[in-house]
C-alpha cells in the first residue's frame, strides 16, 4: 500500500550476442556440461552484489542441476553469508 519495494530479482543476461537471451546461455551450458559453473557464477556475482549495495531481499532463479551442486549448501559459499536475504526460485 505504501508503494515500498519489498524485493528485487536478479536476472540472467549476456551482452555478447551469440546468447540474444537466458534460455540460450543457459543450452549453451548444458551443451557443454558447464551448468554447475555458470550457475555458481551467477550465485557468486548476487551474493557480491547483495553483500556490497543496499538492495534488500533478492529473488535467484536456479536450475533444478543447481539443487544438486553441493556449493549451494555450503556455509562458506558466497551466497551463504546472505542467506537470509535470498529466495530461491526453480525454474
Amino acid at each position: 500500500s505504501d508503494r515500498k519495494t519489498c524485493a528485487y530479482e536478479a536476472l540472467l543476461r549476456s551482452m555478447d550476442a551469440t546468447f540474444p537471451n537466458p534460455g540460450a546461455l543457459l543450452q549453451a551450458a548444458e551443451r557443454l556440461e558447464r551448468l554447475p559453473d555458470l550457475g555458481r557464477l551467477v550465485r557468486a556475482q548476487v551474493a557480491d552484489t547483495i553483500a556490497t549495495a543496499d538492495v534488500g531481499d533478492v529473488f535467484i532463479n536456479v536450475h533444478p542441476h543447481d539443487l544438486l551442486d553441493e556449493e549451494l549448501y555450503d556455509p562458506d559459499a558466497k551466497l551463504s553469508r546472505v542467506a537470509p536475504r535470498v529466495v530461491l526460485e526453480v525454474t
